[in-house]
Parts: C-alpha cells; sequence; structure tokens
C-alpha cells in the first residue's frame, strides 16, 4: 500500500495503511512507540477515503502523541532491570563486555554504548525466552520451530502456521511475569490459530491468571517502547 505522512502540529508522522478483510470499518490508532498511525481498512475502503478519515483526526493523534513517555536513552551508569534482574549498565575501555556481579561492562567506542546495551540484552533474552517456550509448548505437547526476537511496535507476539515464535526483546525489560504471559499466548496459537474460547483456555492452562500481565502491558507498554531513544 502507499506510503504517506500525516501533518501534525508541524511533524511528519507516516501513515501506514493495512487491509483486512474481516475488518467491518476504518480504525486508527498509534503504534505503541508513537513512531507511526496505524489504519486498518476493510475489504471495498478506498485508500483515498481512508487517508481523509486519519487527516478528520489530527487533533486525536496530537494529543495521543503528547502522552507517550520522554525516550529514555541508554547512557553509562545506568541502573536497568532485565529479565527480572537489577543490572547496572558501565563503558570500559576494553572492546569486550564482561559482566562483574551486578555492573554490565560495556566496551567499544562510547558512542555505540546504546548500541551494544540492546545487543546485550538481545542476547541474553534470545536464550531464556527459548527456553521458556520450549517449556510452554512440551507443556501442551505441541512444536515449536524457532523463537525469534524482533523490534515491533504493534504486537508484543506472534506465531506463524510454520511454528515459528516471534517476541518483542522488549519484553526482557518487564516483569518477568509478563514476558511469560506473552510467550504462553504465542505457544497457544501453535494448538488454536484463532482466540477462540479453547486458545484462551490454553492459555489459561500454561500461564493462570493472565489478566494481570494483560492489563500490565497495557498500562505500562509504551514505557517499554521508550527505551533506546
Amino acid at each position: 500500500m502507499s506510503n504517506e505522512f500525516l501533518n501534525i502540529k508541524g511533524q511528519q508522522v507516516p501513515l501506514k495503511l493495512k487491509r483486512n478483510a474481516r475488518a467491518k470499518r476504518i480504525v486508527l490508532r498509534l503504534s505503541r512507540d508513537g513512531s507511526a498511525v496505524q489504519l486498518t481498512l476493510p475489504r471495498r475502503v478506498s485508500e483515498k477515503k481512508a487517508i481523509a478519515f486519519a487527516q478528520t483526526q489530527t487533533e486525536w493523534i496530537a494529543k495521543q502523541l503528547a502522552k507517550k513517555p520522554t525516550p529514555i536513552a541508554f547512557e553509562p551508569g545506568m541502573e536497568l532491570s532485565v529479565l527480572g534482574e537489577d543490572l547496572i549498565f558501565e563503558h570500559h575501555d576494553s572492546r569486550l563486555t564482561k559482566r562483574e556481579g551486578d555492573t554490565i561492562y560495556i566496551g567499544g567506542d562510547v558512542e555505540f554504548f546504546s548500541r551494544r546495551v540492546k545487543d546485550y540484552i538481545k542476547k541474553q533474552t534470545r536464550d531464556e525466552f527459548s527456553e521458556m517456550a520450549l517449556d510452554l509448548a512440551d507443556d501442551l505437547g505441541m512444536h515449536l520451530a524457532a523463537v525469534r526476537l524482533r523490534d515491533t511496535t504493534s504486537r508484543w507476539g506472534s506465531c506463524s502456521q510454520d511454528g515459528t515464535i516471534n517476541l518483542s526483546w522488549r519484553l526482557a525489560l518487564a516483569p518477568s511475569r509478563v514476558a511469560r504471559y506473552v510467550i504462553a499466548h504465542e505457544v497457544a496459537h501453535l494448538e488454536h490459530f484463532d482466540h477462540s474460547p479453547a486458545f484462551w483456555a490454553a492459555v489459561e492452562k500454561l500461564h493462570p491468571n493472565w489478566e494481570n500481565e494483560r492489563d500490565w502491558l497495557r498500562k505500562n507498554g509504551a514505557t517499554l517502547h521508550a527505551y533506546g531513544g
């Protein structure tokens, strides 16, 4: 679909359009990180009509953008909870990254510090999330093909027909129980590729009282997307 932008109080915000045959109406929402406006179109609605609708909603979009948290840069000396552990990230002159107690020393040029912190978190997260997903898949007796990390802005996770689960690496910055819920949600899709009552029963089996974790993400998810800014 075409690439469009909305002028929101002088800021050019990308407008991402996608068509959904099951949609009953035009749906507009802001991506979790505030980087784009997402517009879902029913099958018979034209792009021109959808864009015109989005242009009538600029005041609402501006208010939503104003609510987004200030970006949180990864900087030397910062304290951060990663996979349930409280860690301190520092820069040092070595080219290597190493851990001493609760301190992670990030090597390399300091201008690449933020990127290297992300790389460190992703590496730790990939191993832990993969193990967790495999354990949950075993609980359901389902085959898990692979676990991959992404930096998605609209969904915390997804499951493909071939049994591959994609997860946002930013879940590593959430409480462990929240990450486990998202993984349980996607693992349940290995058995039920829908959101039927049977699917939610599988989620409940894997992660009882999952509603608490879903509510936490709804309240705090935007903050997770603010990191690394």
